[in-house]
């Protein structure tokens, strides 16, 4: 598995990016492939080169096992997202010490 991530930080309290994964699947998919994304916006979403809709709650993103196939797969996914303030996901702050703007994540959604 291949994760290309891009992200446009920007100064305001979100940031956008977008994502490629790719992978391979060594039989025919049983079911839907679910990836974690919590809170954000999905702007656009390609699987193998196909646009998918309707498949994200809030929380998951579910890719229908018909958009799939053996082999090589991809997914791109357009997205924006408010930066965290827990912790979770992709965290900003500015220290009041050196006015420096640090960035922190733990790549959980």
């Amino acid at each position: 598995m291949k994760y290309d991530l891009y992200f446009n930080l920007g100064t305001g309290d979100h940031f956008s990016g977008r994502s490629r994964i790719a992978f391979d699947l060594v039989s025919e998919p049983r079911g839907p492939l679910r990836l974690d994304f919590s809170a954000g916006k999905i702007q656009g979403l390609l699987v193998n080169g196909r646009q998918v809709s309707d498949v994200y709650d809030g929380l998951l993103i579910r890719i229908p096992a018909s958009a799939l196939m053996k082999g090589a797969n991809r997914i791109d996914i357009s997205f924006s997202h408010a930066y965290s303030t827990t912790g979770d996901g992709l965290y900003r702050s500015t220290d009041a010490t050196d006015g420096n703007t640090y960035l922190y994540s733990n790549f959980e959604p």
